[in-house]
C-alpha cells in the first residue's frame, strides 16, 4: 500500500512523494508524521477544533480578526520552569504599562500572581498559535489579503441571541423533572439525542450550554422556551439554539413542537439563524451528518447579518 507524505514544505508549496506504509511509520518516529493529514488538521485547528476551511471565507476572516482583537486585551508571555518549578513569564499586560518585553515579570504558577496570570497566558499561547495557523492556511487558499473586521461588529439585524445573552445564560435552568438524566461534563441532559448533539459540537470545538432559559411561563408549557442546546460563536457575537424533536410522529408532541416554534418566532428569533430545529420521526434514528449540516448552515447564514469592510461581500 502506498500513501503520499510531504517531503518538502515551503510557503504555498507542498511536494509529495509516494512511500510504503512501513516507511511512513519510520517517518512518523523521525519527523513526527503519523500521517500528514492528521498532523496538518490538528495543527490548523489550534485552540478551536472545527476547520474554518469548510465554511465561507468570511468566517475565516472573522476568526482571525476576533483573535487579534482578543490578543490586545489579555497579557502576553509564556510558561516554563525555573529551578525545577513551573513559572509564568509576562512580557505584556494591557493593564500594567511597566511590563514590557525587556522588563518582563516572572511568577511561580502556584503563587497568587501566578494563579492570576497562568490561565490568561495559556489562552494567549493557544490563540497566537491558532492565529499563525489560520494565516498560513489563508495564504495557501487565497491570493488576496484577509480583511480586518473591526469589533464590536456592525450588523444589519439585531438578535436576542448574542454573546452577551450566552455569557449570562445559566445551564440546566429548566426545572422540569428528568426521567433518565445523563451527565455530560458539568451538565445534565434529558436524552441520548441531546448527548449526540453535544458530542457533535464537542468534535467541532464549539462551546455550548444546555437547557438555558429564553422564556418561561408556569401556566403555559407551550410558552416556555428552553432550547436543548445553545452554542456560541464568539467571532460572530452570536449564539444559536438547537431543538432536537425526537417524536414528531406522535400528534401531541408534534402539536407542542408547532407552538414552541411559533413562540420562538414571536421573540423575533429566526429559524435557521437563531434557532435550529432538528426533527426526527424516529427517535432512535439520529443522523449526525444531518444535524452537523444544519449547524454549518446556521454558521454560514449568520455571516449575512454582519457588515464587512471594503467591496468584498
Amino acid at each position: 500500500m502506498l500513501v503520499k507524505i510531504p517531503i518538502c514544505i515551503k510557503r504555498n508549496l507542498l511536494l509529495y512523494h509516494e512511500r510504503p506504509v512501513s516507511t511512513v511509520t519510520k517517518h512518523t518516529k523521525t519527523y513526527g508524521f503519523r500521517s500528514f493529514s492528521y498532523v496538518f488538521v490538528d495543527h490548523f485547528r489550534g485552540a478551536r477544533k472545527y476547520n474554518f476551511c469548510m465554511y465561507d471565507y468570511r468566517q475565516l476572516e472573522l476568526r482571525m480578526s476576533f483573535i487579534r482583537e482578543r490578543l490586545t486585551k489579555i497579557p502576553h508571555g509564556n510558561l516554563g520552569t525555573y529551578r525545577g518549578r513551573q513559572v509564568v513569564s509576562i512580557t505584556y499586560d494591557p493593564f500594567d504599562s511597566t511590563i514590557t518585553y525587556k522588563n518582563r515579570k516572572r511568577y511561580y504558577v502556584d503563587s497568587p500572581q501566578g494563579k492570576k496570570y497562568a490561565p490568561k497566558i495559556k489562552e494567549y499561547i493557544e490563540l497566537s498559535g491558532e492565529l499563525a495557523t489560520l494565516e498560513e492556511q489563508w495564504n495557501l487558499m487565497y491570493r488576496m489579503a484577509p480583511r480586518s473586521v473591526p469589533y464590536p461588529l456592525t450588523k444589519t439585524r439585531v438578535s436576542l441571541f448574542d454573546s452577551r445573552f450566552y455569557e449570562r445564560a445559566v445551564p440546566n435552568s429548566n426545572d422540569r423533572p428528568i426521567k433518565n438524566p445523563i451527565k455530560h461534563k458539568d451538565m445534565i441532559l434529558r436524552s441520548k439525542n441531546e448527548l449526540a448533539g453535544c458530542l457533535i459540537l464537542d468534535s467541532k470545538g464549539i462551546d455550548y450550554k444546555v437547557e438555558v432559559k429564553v422564556a418561561a411561563d408556569d401556566d403555559d408549557e407551550y410558552s416556555a422556551l428552553y432550547p436543548d442546546i445553545l452554542f456560541h460563536l464568539p467571532e460572530q457575537d452570536k449564539c444559536v439554539g438547537i431543538e432536537i424533536d425526537g417524536a414528531i410522529d406522535r400528534e401531541p408532541y408534534s402539536n407542542k413542537t408547532f407552538w414552541r416554534r411559533r413562540n420562538y418566532i414571536r421573540h423575533d428569533l429566526q429559524v435557521g439563524k437563531d434557532i435550529i430545529f432538528y426533527e426526527l420521526d424516529n427517535p432512535y434514528a439520529f443522523d449526525d451528518k444531518h444535524l452537523e449540516a444544519l449547524i454549518d448552515s446556521a454558521i454560514t447564514a449568520n455571516l449575512g447579518d454582519i457588515v464587512f469592510p471594503d467591496s468584498l461581500v
